[in-house]
């Protein structure tokens, strides 16, 4: 999906180097619409402890018949490892299910639910938000870091904001850093509107294209239909 790292001879990662031309910043806040004592809510609350279980069986029992794992080749969930609760499916579950989440307009009326929802954000493209670009900050005055690691040297400051991805970052991950991308373990290189090059914890980061869930309510009981990343 990415390219593949760059390392010195020693194997220690480059840190991000230099800056590029500053550009607005663009103030956005992602909230969690899901109210304390709905049904969705009280739902994601007993999924969220399922995903820290890892009870593989849960998940199953609450995956719709048809649910939609993939964009490419057709997949089920004994594909991603479920079972083993060292599977990075797990890491990439637990970050969605305590992101914010919005409701969505159902075709057949019943209700729809997406965590993260910065993924809505196509169907607000004529705001001159990019899918393909743009990463959503989701905290206060996190740190933007010199290199991944939380003992990296903070290079930047951003806050509940859309800010540029950086595609020459990723040309440092790993291969382990890049899978590790979408999990709370990651660290998502962006460039900040003052133009700094960088890497914010990937708790605090979110692409539109990234990992997504749709739940969706069927009779008393809710489903997770949707379970993707990509477009």
């Amino acid at each position: 999906m990415y390219s593949t790292s760059t390392t010195t001879q020693a194997g220690q990662l480059h840190s991000s180097k230099g800056t590029v031309a500053a550009y607005p910043r663009r103030p956005f806040r992602l909230v969690d619409a899901a109210r304390p004592g709905s049904t969705f809510y009280n739902f994601r609350e007993s999924l969220r402890q399922t995903v820290q279980e890892r009870r593989a069986d849960d998940i199953r029992a609450i995956a719709a018949p048809d649910i939609y794992l993939s964009f490419g080749p057709d997949i089920t969930l004994d594909d991603l490892d479920i079972d083993n609760p060292d599977s990075v499916f797990w890491k990439h579950l637990e970050r969605v299910v305590n992101a914010p989440c919005s409701p969505r307009d159902a075709i057949d009326n019943s209700q729809e639910w997406i965590c993260s929802s910065a993924s809505e954000v196509e169907s607000i493209g004529q705001s001159g938000y990019d899918p393909y670009t743009d990463v959503f900050i989701v905290g206060e005055s996190v740190n933007v870091r010199r290199a991944p690691g939380i003992h990296q040297a903070a290079v930047d400051v951003v806050s509940h904001e859309v800010v540029k991805t950086d595609p020459q970052g990723f040309e440092q991950l790993s291969e382990a850093q890049q899978q590790l991308l979408e999990t709370n373990e990651g660290w998502r290189p962006i460039i900040t509107p003052k133009g700094n090059r960088g890497f914010v914890s990937s708790r605090y980061a979110f692409s539109p294209i990234g990992y997504r869930a749709i739940f969706k309510q069927e009779g008393h009981r809710w489903i997770m239909a949707v379970f993707v990343i990509g477009d």
